[in-house]
């Protein structure tokens, strides 16, 4: 009965994983099959999906008696229906601390987006999100928007590409163009999506560029990644494709990856979600994965370590979502200030060590984001001037 159906561990991945949204079809069956072993078991699942779940259960777990809460947890499952539903809802609570307190195996914070109400003191000067908004380089030359909704890029009265509702489209013909360099650049604070010459389709996160010769060579085709992209790479039968970061490349043939490399993080992060892919480090070292893989490479060292991962939350990004998983609070800060747009701060040094899951909508304004980590208890934060400093809750 209860819990004791599946190892607690288990149960608890079970539990995570649908509150997240990238629970597996086999896990949910599970799941489902659990719950529907009792009226105990499905109340206490349904609760976790209601829209109270986050804001009573955001708290600290520093000192939280995990062994203690799951002899309580037993205790309330198996009494009678009879029980009032508010001591139910009580040891539900509990049950929803633990389950964030075991997923992570360390402390940290998980936080979804749910009905809430504001926090005071945040939104003196609130900021927006970003948008979709790039240009094109060509030849480090002329430099050409790509946000208008229709257009067309014309280079030297040579027709090279049309804008389709803010989506660049290379024309067909574009292999008996002379040659020239193309770079995309997607400023801090926005994000774009564009399909190449090769019918590969991109999509660029804040802050970064990308940039490659049109057209292709015969035999290659060569990118220079700064920043963070996701591809869908169009296959084409001897003609592999190399994407450079400065700090090594990703070699592939036809796949779906998402590749961070921006200049300000210790690693180049290659997350796989089909196909495979060979890293090449800048001495030389090649490593392949496999789909559900991550490789991250630790640019000073070139210390190598592979991973499996859930591919669609390093992606989520270009659908919509901010997901992150036991991050450090200074990695989500620095990905706030590329979408955002701003500049940070903290109060002390040892608050950007606390680590925090978050499943967002990433089109809300700041503070909505903020207000949320702040609901955890340990920080507040100020916005002013386009600057957000983090400091300790003293409350």
């Amino acid at each position: 009965m209860g819990k004791n159906t599946f190892d607690k561990d288990y149960l608890t991945y079970l539990i995570s994983r649908k509150i997240e949204g990238t629970i597996e079809p086999e896990e949910l069956r599970e799941l489902n099959s659990w719950s529907e072993k009792s009226e105990e078991n499905a109340m206490w699942l349904a609760d976790f999906e209601g829209p109270d779940y986050i804001r009573e259960s955001l708290t600290s777990f520093d000192s939280f008696d995990e062994e203690a809460a799951w002899q309580r947890l037993d205790a309330s499952i198996v009494k009678e229906e009879k029980q009032q539903p508010r001591r139910i809802a009580m040891w539900i609570k509990v049950a929803a601390v633990l389950v964030l307190a075991l997923f992570s195996g360390s402390t940290f914070y998980f936080i979804k987006n749910t009905d809430r109400n504001p926090l005071a003191g945040i939104i003196a000067d609130d900021v927006k999100p970003g948008v979709t908004n790039a240009y094109l380089v060509v030849d480090e030359n002329s430099q050409i928007s790509l946000t208008n909704d229709s257009s067309r890029v014309v280079v030297a009265d040579q027709l090279i590409a049309s804008v389709d509702q803010g989506t660049l489209h290379y024309e067909s013909d574009i292999k008996q163009l002379p040659k020239q360099h193309h770079r995309i650049v997607v400023p801090e604070k926005s994000e774009y999506h564009f399909t190449l010459p090769d019918g590969s389709r991109v999509w660029l996160n804040a802050g970064s560029s990308l940039e490659y010769d049109v057209p292709f060579a015969d035999s290659a085709r060569n990118l220079t990644l700064q920043g963070e992209m996701y591809i869908e790479v169009q296959k084409m039968s001897g003609k592999r494709m190399s994407i450079d970061t400065h700090y090594g490349k990703v070699v592939v043939t036809g796949t779906q990856f998402n590749l961070q490399a921006y200049s300000n993080e210790e690693k180049v992060v290659t997350t796989l979600a089909e196909g495979s892919v060979i890293y090449v480090t800048k001495t030389g070292l090649e490593r392949m994965i496999q789909p559900g893989q991550q490789i991250s490479v630790d640019k000073t060292t070139n210390d190598i370590e592979v991973s499996d991962v859930d591919p669609g939350m390093y992606a989520s990004w270009k659908d919509g979502r901010l997901v992150v998983d036991a991050e450090s609070l200074d990695k989500i800060m620095r990905n706030l200030s590329r979408w955002y747009g701003i500049n940070y701060q903290f109060e002390s040094e040892r608050l950007k060590d606390i680590k925090y899951s978050i499943n967002v909508e990433k089109y809300e304004n700041l503070s909505s984001i903020l207000e949320l980590i702040e609901a955890t208890g340990k920080v507040k934060f100020t916005i002013e001037d386009n600057t957000v400093t983090v400091n300790i809750n003293n409350s």
